[in-house]
């Protein structure tokens, strides 16, 4: 991707500008050159370098008329970072169904069952209880 930024960048900033302003010139070489039709050449250039002057009037006034620093206090790195941000909130989100989710099975599962023991709690609180068997064989050697 940075070869078509780098591409785009230098495009938009050097070769366009130099370009237009090449064909700009060379129409207007042209055009004096050889006048269009039975307009006058001193009015046809007049009326397009009012166009010419107003364009550079707006593109350079606001370049010098500005006497402070601009504000910028938009983060613009998380911008590029919206896509990353927006994916993990989605990651969150379904991990936070998927507990919830879970826990009420859980729950669910725990209230039908009430009462009720599973062999495995069985074994647990028979090892619990019950205290271990000594034979007389142990009890003798101590």
């Amino acid at each position: 991707m940075l070869g078509f930024e780098g591409y785009f960048g230098m495009s938009i900033k050097f070769f366009n500008p130099t370009f237009l302003v090449y064909v700009l010139c060379n129409n207007l070489a042209s055009d004096i050159d050889q006048p269009f039709g039975e307009e006058p050449t001193a009015r046809m250039l007049a009326f397009a370098t009012i166009y010419i002057v107003i364009a550079l009037i707006i593109i350079l006034v606001p370049l010098f008329a500005c006497n402070y620093p601009e504000t910028f206090e938009h983060n613009v790195n998380k911008e590029f970072m919206a896509d990353q941000l927006f994916e993990a909130k989605l990651r969150m989100a379904r991990k936070i169904k998927k507990t919830a989710k879970a826990k009420t099975a859980k729950d669910h599962d725990t209230t039908e069952l009430v009462g009720l023991k599973s062999k495995d709690d069985e074994n647990d609180s028979a090892k619990l209880e019950a205290p271990a068997k000594i034979t007389d064989g142990e009890a003798k050697k101590d």
